[in-house]
């Protein structure tokens, strides 16, 4: 599991084993995101279609993923109306959030915290299979 939070990554093992990853420490900290994201889509990308046929829905944390929707907070996004996806980092007073903002054909938006997103670059990389062309 890959768990996004402010400015550390959090991974959990499949043996329950927790890795805090500070990327503020690092040189390239978005490119040690970048190549995490990639190896964990790699590994578990393919099987997620599988996973949905079997299951009925993807959990990404507080985010599901179902056959033709998306769903949050007890609102559904089709994917047919998806117009785009993108994140928004807000800063405030001595802290920071990072959202999931996805944009409707009718104008609507979905703000999503990333923190609550569970293997976000799994839900990306599935969203980008259902998104209209």
């Amino acid at each position: 599991r890959l768990l996004h939070q402010s400015d550390k990554l959090i991974l959990r093992h499949s043996g329950g084993k927790k890795y805090v990853i500070y990327l503020d420490f690092w040189n390239d900290g978005n490119g040690i995101y970048d190549r995490l994201a990639a190896e964990l889509v790699r590994r578990h990308g393919s099987a997620l279609g599988a996973r949905l046929a079997a299951d009925g829905r993807l959990k990404f944390g507080k985010v599901t993923a179902l056959a033709d929707r998306l769903e949050h907070k007890n609102r559904a996004v089709p994917y047919a109306q998806i117009a785009s996806i993108r994140t928004q980092r807000e800063e405030g007073a001595g802290s920071s959030m990072s959202y999931l903002m996805i944009s409707t054909a009718t104008g609507r938006i979905c703000k999503i915290d990333r923190s609550t997103i569970v293997n976000e670059p799994l839900l990306l990389n599935f969203l980008s299979q259902r998104l209209p062309a």
